[in-house]
């Protein structure tokens, strides 16, 4: 038996149990409008959930809240990952199966946090961040597994298929070839993702772009390094440049040259801003001629420039109040 919590109160339940079970032990008429899809369920942190999920261990869902509401049924998750999707930003190296990554560290000797499945997704799972660099901690334990040519194809390959169950048919997949040396060479660490990112698209009909990321803590002559790696690897599936990691102190203008240098060389280039060092930096990443824009903070003053400048701008309505920015 394990324990979970259903609207912040303690409820037993099996392993493998469901949310709708969850509710059942705490309140069967809740119970009734959940099956009925006539209640909003969500997580702990507000992300709303099925009542076929399993909770606990199972689907690291710990906490339940659901709410009564009228209306129809909204629209199951089941329905929405049939919809044919396009996905611009996610990462590689926050994309690994659990059960890949407990396969790599054993075969690379590698201590993990957790030791099974269920309890590694827990691990690695971010509820609340204090700071942008707190939540970026958790890639120092997916990057450990995947410093090796043969892990990086892997983790490739199996990111396409998943992100094909899922109705994508169009994704833009980031990671920095940089966090891959000096076990990789830079070829190395470029060519193993795609070759198990085309070996997926040929199984899938998914079509996937890879962008590579320079970091802003890392010195500025590396990012210029991976800006024409970039461009020499465009033919083979590299669509982009883009600028990670920690804000605060670490400048976009810093790296210009490398986005000039891409932007030259026919590349599409972007920059996550705004989330680790507020609107100032928003504005710093379009200096360098980065004409999509990652992760900004919310500052509607700021926003007129960029829209008549026609600067997409990429952003999760709730991402900063869930993860890193207050307020």
């Amino acid at each position: 038996m394990i324990q979970v919590f259903v609207n912040e109160r303690p409820v037993t339940v099996a392993r493998g149990a469901s949310v709708r079970d969850a509710v059942e032990e705490l309140d069967h008429a809740l119970a009734e409008l959940v099956g009925r899809g006539a209640a909003y369920v969500t997580d702990g942190v507000g992300r709303p959930v099925d009542a076929g999920d399993p909770v606990g261990e199972g689907g690291a869902i710990f906490r339940v809240v659901v709410s009564a509401r009228q209306g129809p049924p909204r629209l199951s998750k089941e329905a929405l990952r049939r919809w044919p999707k396009a996905e611009l930003h996610v990462h590689l190296d926050g994309c690994l199966r659990p059960a890949t990554m407990l396969e790599l560290a054993n075969a690379q000797g590698i201590r993990l946090p957790a030791d099974t499945p269920e309890t590694l997704a827990q691990a690695l799972f971010v509820k609340h961040a204090k700071s942008l660099e707190e939540y970026l901690t958790k890639y120092e334990i997916t990057l450990s597994v995947m410093q090796t040519a043969p892990a990086l194809e892997r983790i490739g390959y199996e990111f396409v298929l998943d992100a094909a169950s899922d109705g994508l048919r169009y994704v833009e997949v980031r990671y920095s070839p940089l966090l891959h040396r000096p076990a990789l060479t830079l070829a190395q660490a470029i060519e193993a993702p795609l070759r198990g990112l085309k070996r997926g698209e040929a199984e899938t009909g998914t079509k996937v772009g890879l962008i590579v990321c320079g970091i802003r803590t890392r010195p500025v002559a590396e990012s210029l390094e991976l800006a024409r790696a970039a461009a020499d690897y465009r033919a083979a599936g590299v669509v982009g440049f883009d600028l990670a990691g920690a804000e605060h102190g670490f400048p976009a203008r810093d790296h210009r040259a490398a986005f000039v240098y891409a932007a030259q060389h026919g590349m599409a280039c972007t920059c996550h801003a705004g989330e680790g060092d507020g609107p100032d930096s928003i504005r710093q990443a379009l200096q360098p001629r980065a004409p999509r824009v990652r992760d900004r903070a919310q500052d509607p003053a700021r926003d007129v420039p960029h829209v008549e400048r026609a600067h997409p701008h990429g952003a999760v309505p709730r991402g900063a109040s869930v993860q890193a920015i207050p307020g």
